[in-house]
């Protein structure tokens, strides 16, 4: 039965609804279940996998037919989907193309730009550093960063293009602020309020260290009070100024030492190496809802290489 079978495919999975009893027919895997009926309820054969089909369902490489749809659509360049169980792969495939242009396809160990995903990574080291004492959550990030202090509020009401009234903030920007975006900063990319022209005029995001990023934010008001609403800013970026004044250690060092090597991670960082350029992925961008894929970035050793955490993610 479904429960004998579990502990001899652990690599196996299958998205079914829990406590739903299913009965069907192995379809593919190991030989001596091939062609063999299976039962059990929707929890058990949740551990089966893509091997079991019946008159109500389909195999599990069917049901990502999807995206092989949008990779035909033009919707996407390509995509590798991967399911882990356990600790171990369970599932991985690949749709599409590392490079459009060369017909070069996917590869499951390709090396993707992964843009805001930077920022649960940031989180993770700024919670290491909590749980081991170094602040509280609820303290000024001007305790540790003192340009942080005192920063001005802007009156968006009364601002221009030229002119951008201030008035004092009620309160601090707290660690926390920054954690849940409720800092008051912005990002300069997706809104057009005169604070984020300003921050796209004092090039905020251009590549500078992250202890320069910080003395030029400290220069510009704070879009709203802090705490007074959510607003996706560079608040990840100055949390990882923080790492490194708490720490002592420059920001890409921090995570390579405490976060990437103990996880494995090692092809997680700010800069691709030279020689796996080739496993690097071309980033590209719909034209409109219904155009091609366009190029975005070329995967050359400058475009591989920052000098920050990548904040235009």
């Amino acid at each position: 039965d479904v429960k004998a079978m579990l502990g001899k495919m652990p690599h196996l999975i299958w998205p079914r609804t829990p406590g739903r009893d299913f009965a069907g027919v192995v379809v593919d895997g190991p030989s001596e279940y091939v062609g063999k009926e299976v039962w059990g309820t929707g929890g058990d054969i949740g551990m089966l996998g893509f091997l079991i089909a019946d008159k109500q369902t389909r195999p599990f490489r069917m049901e990502v037919d999807w995206i092989q749809g949008y990779v035909d659509e033009g919707r996407i360049a390509g995509a590798v989907g991967m399911v882990l169980r356990d600790g171990k792969v369970a599932y991985v495939d690949e749709w599409g193309m590392r490079d459009i242009d060369t017909a070069d396809p996917l590869e499951d160990d390709d090396i993707f730009r992964i843009f805001s995903m930077s920022k649960p990574i940031t989180s993770v080291a700024i919670m290491m550093l909590w749980e081991e004492g170094h602040f509280f959550l609820t303290v000024p990030v001007g305790r540790h960063i003192p340009e942080l202090r005192n920063l001005q509020v802007a009156k968006l009401a009364e601002a221009t293009s030229e002119n951008i009234p201030t008035e004092r903030a009620r309160r601090q920007i707290t660690i926390q602020d920054l954690l849940r975006h409720t800092s008051g900063l912005t990002y300069g990319l997706f809104s057009n309020t005169p604070v984020d022209r300003r921050y796209r005029e004092a090039g905020i995001l251009s590549e500078t260290t992250l202890a320069e990023f910080v003395e030029k934010l400290s220069e510009i008001p704070l879009v709203y009070q802090p705490g007074s609403r959510w607003n996706y800013s560079v608040s990840t970026d100055v949390l990882g100024r923080l790492v490194e004044v708490v720490s002592g250690q420059p920001f890409d060092q921090f995570l390579e030492e405490r976060v990437f090597k103990p996880l494995g991670m090692k092809d997680t960082g700010f800069h691709v190496a030279e020689s796996e350029l080739g496993r690097f992925s071309r980033t590209y961008r719909q034209a409109g809802r219904s155009g091609p894929c366009l190029l975005y970035t070329s995967p050359s050793p400058r475009d591989a290489t920052l000098s920050r955490m990548p904040s235009s993610a």
